[in-house]
C-alpha cells in the first residue's frame, strides 16, 4: 500500500485504518472499531479491530478475517 509499513502506533497504520473504514462504509457496511492495547516486546501499544457487518437473508454467518498491520521483527 501507498502508506508503507504499518506497524502499530504509526501514522501509516492510522491512515490505513481510516482508509479501510471509509472504503467499507462506501459500500454500505456498518463499521465498528474496537480500540484496545496489547502487550508487545516493544511495550504496550494501541491496536484496533475493524468490524464490518452486512445483514444477510439466510441463517448462516460468514466471517472474513485478516491482518492489515506490519509486524515489527528484530533485525
Amino acid at each position: 500500500m501507498e502508506f508503507g509499513p504499518r506497524p502499530p502506533a504509526s501514522d501509516a497504520i492510522r491512515k490505513a485504518q481510516s482508509y479501510i473504514a471509509e472504503q467499507l462504509k462506501s459500500y454500505g457496511c456498518r463499521v465498528e472499531e474496537h480500540d484496545f492495547h496489547a502487550s508487545t516486546p516493544l511495550g504496550d501499544l494501541p491496536m484496533k479491530n475493524i468490524v464490518a457487518k452486512i445483514p444477510g437473508i439466510g441463517p448462516g454467518i460468514v466471517l472474513f478475517a485478516t491482518h492489515y498491520d506490519t509486524v515489527r521483527l528484530p533485525l
